[in-house]
């Protein structure tokens, strides 16, 4: 795990890493989607590392660091208290429209995986971190163009993904307007 830069916040948020056989399952994904002529591998598409896939349970933004401790202690007792799970993805699409610049795999949002996300939600605003009340759709977000996706069809997918992890990341913008995910803790799911 990194360390943190020398400032008194970072920009954080909560999420699910893909586990190997995700991975594997996603960079297909990829492979079919630079096939489809709207979203044809140029320049103006930019890819998401495997090392930066994930699924957003709760985003922080810029989070003091004297907060990084208490979270990190509350995010393993939140995987102490949950089981693993496994979840769908539903559909490879636009997100979260057709106008949108986002092309992700979305997942079914389950009752355990809503959970998890309300779970997340909670031990942020204890530690008295506003965040902004968002719509949970639990996706993620293999490529970005900022021109769009134009005639983007959809896949429909039934794909099962093994969810077994909580990681805290920090988000640092680099040169090419990307973010780089770091993970500042990550801990398996486990059963009760």
């Amino acid at each position: 795990m990194a360390n943190i830069i020398d400032s008194p916040y970072s920009r954080l948020f909560i999420g699910v890493q893909p586990d190997q056989a995700a991975q594997d399952f996603l960079d297909k994904l990829v492979d079919r989607l630079g096939a489809q002529p709207s979203v044809q591998r140029t320049t103006s598409t930019h890819w998401t590392m495997r090392t930066n896939r994930h699924i957003t349970l709760c985003f922080l933004g810029q989070t003091p660091n004297q907060l990084i401790p208490a979270l990190k202690t509350g995010l393993a007792a939140i995987s102490h208290s949950n089981k693993e799970s496994l979840e769908v993805a539903s559909s490879l699409d636009a997100f979260p429209g057709n106008e949108s610049n986002l092309i992700a795999a979305e997942l079914v949002a389950s009752e355990q995986l809503k959970a998890l996300n309300q779970s997340c939600s909670a031990l942020v605003k204890k530690l008295g971190i506003e965040t902004k009340s968002r719509l949970f759709r639990p996706h993620i977000t293999l490529a970005r163009n900022k021109d769009g996706f134009g005639d983007f069809i959809p896949i429909k997918l039934n794909h099962k993904i093994n969810l077994n992890n909580i990681v805290l990341y920090q988000s640092e913008p680099v040169i090419d307007g990307s973010s780089l995910y770091t993970q500042l803790q990550k801990t398996r799911l486990q059963v009760p």
